[in-house]
């Protein structure tokens, strides 16, 4: 077996419908976002005090600011006895490395969930106004703009080339559409891709009959997926697969999907969502 040294410090994640629903019923934060709901996380140097990074978990971002800050084989984030992660910085260029990727990093939001990494681009609202993604997203999807898609689809290239590990990753696949004749806005997107094997043609429910947001509950909606049945048909052995999106809710049926495409041979999927919804609530 060979050892796939591009993800060394990425360990696998098991994912099975017991740990998507134990998830998705756990009240604990599910995002960081440096613009809104984690704005005070990063403390400035004060005299000899050189500043520290807090953060509620390291799913997501903690093998993202490693890669960044510490390269291949480091580890940048610690347990904080407190709850949580840490970074006490030794030295003002130590804060300044910080600042710059939260700088870089500051409108991506980044998830705890049951895939390997998962992110998205931006959240979808500001206050109640749309954010520059979200309008993007919004024009895309619903007044079909071809220029908003554009930009949309130059962004969403711009990020997988230099995320680490997506940016390595061997395959893309847009989630799946719900009518096969009509592409949806992430699978436009992905069918344009030329960086990566785009696979997104080889997974289909082949029984979509209703939609999960007429259903109440974490139960009924998985039950649905099951019923929907998704077909992989694509060889996925030893793959890493990017998982596009377009608005990530509770993260239910991306969840779902990537567990599938685990179940079909790849080795991690990484999830990528153009925006983020301010309610993470499945019900």
């Amino acid at each position: 077996m060979n050892f796939d040294f591009r993800y060394i410090q990425l360990p696998k994640k098991t994912s099975t419908i017991e740990d998507i629903e134990i998830f998705l019923k756990n009240d604990e934060t599910k995002r960081i976002h440096f613009t809104s709901t984690h704005t005070n996380a990063l403390k400035a140097p004060a005299g000899n005090y050189f500043g520290k990074i807090t953060l509620p978990f390291s799913a997501s971002i903690g093998p993202i600011i490693s890669f960044i800050c510490e390269g291949e084989l480091g580890s940048y984030l610690f347990p904080s006895q407190y709850g949580g992660f840490w970074r006490g910085f030794s030295s003002q260029e130590d804060y300044e490395l910080c600042s710059n990727f939260v700088n870089e990093y500051n409108h991506i939001v980044f998830l705890r969930d049951t895939l390997d990494l998962s992110i998205a681009l931006s959240m979808n609202y500001d206050d109640d106004e749309h954010t520059e993604i979200g309008e993007l997203e919004y024009q895309a999807k619903f007044r079909d703009d071809k220029n908003a898609e554009n930009r949309l689809y130059t962004i969403v290239e711009e990020w997988l080339k230099k995320l680490p590990y997506y940016k390595v990753a061997d395959a893309i696949c847009a989630m799946p559409c719900s009518d096969p004749v009509d592409p949806s806005l992430p699978r436009r997107i992905s069918n344009r891709m030329t960086i990566f094997e785009n696979i997104s043609d080889s997974v289909k429910w082949t029984n979509k009959t209703k939609k999960l947001k007429e259903l109440s509950s974490v139960d009924e909606k998985l039950e649905a997926l099951k019923e929907f049945g998704l077909v992989i048909s694509s060889d996925l052995k030893g793959k890493n697969v990017i998982l596009l999106d377009d608005l990530y809710m509770s993260g239910i049926s991306m969840q779902f999907v990537a567990m599938k495409l685990k179940e079909a041979g790849a080795e991690r999927v990484f999830g990528i969502s153009i925006v983020k919804s301010r309610s993470n609530t499945a019900r």
